[in-house]
């Protein structure tokens, strides 16, 4: 799913497979980051190539992500794609999707959120916002609660952002 998401905004030229260190039970197969990614990336840091260490492949199966939809030059209309574990409502629309444009309001389910945040702080404690996440999306979120549980929003529910050129 990562790697659908990537495939939006950059080109992905190779695809590689990375195959699982031996384990004991003991150890068990749970910090991928650290026991598998993690190796990878030093070696490759260190001047490996890519087909060194891993399988390459026939290409990158894409997951079935709806891409955010440019409706005339005011607005952008997507949906809500993942919960995080802060209860952040996290959605398709990535910051490159409203390059050139100033966000007068953004309004999830019908719901309305207000302009665009850079932080938290901006509203009130207990008061929703709409803000770009660290990963460059869209977020839906609640200064000092779960917006998940606030909104009782999930996946697949509609975010507008209108727009002013």
């Amino acid at each position: 799913g990562v790697l659908t998401m990537l495939s939006h905004h950059v080109e992905i030229e190779a695809v590689y497979t990375i195959g699982m260190p031996e384990t004991n039970s003991a150890q068990g197969q749970t910090f991928f980051g650290r026991d598998v990614f993690a190796p990878v990336v030093a070696r490759l840091a260190g001047g490996a190539s890519a087909s060194d260490l891993a399988q390459p492949r026939d290409g990158l199966q894409k997951l079935a992500v709806n891409r955010p939809e440019r409706i005339g030059a005011g607005m952008v209309s997507g949906q809500i794609i993942h919960c995080d574990r802060f209860g952040n409502l996290v959605t398709n629309i990535h910051q490159s999707d409203l390059a050139g444009s100033t966000v007068q309001r953004v309004e999830a389910g019908g719901f309305p959120l207000g302009p665009l945040r850079f932080s938290y702080t901006e509203v009130e404690f207990g008061k929703p916002l709409a803000l770009m996440g660290g990963s460059g999306y869209l977020e839906v979120a609640y200064h000092g609660d779960r917006a998940d549980k606030r909104l009782d929003f999930g996946p697949g529910i509609k975010v507008n952002v209108h727009l002013s050129a």
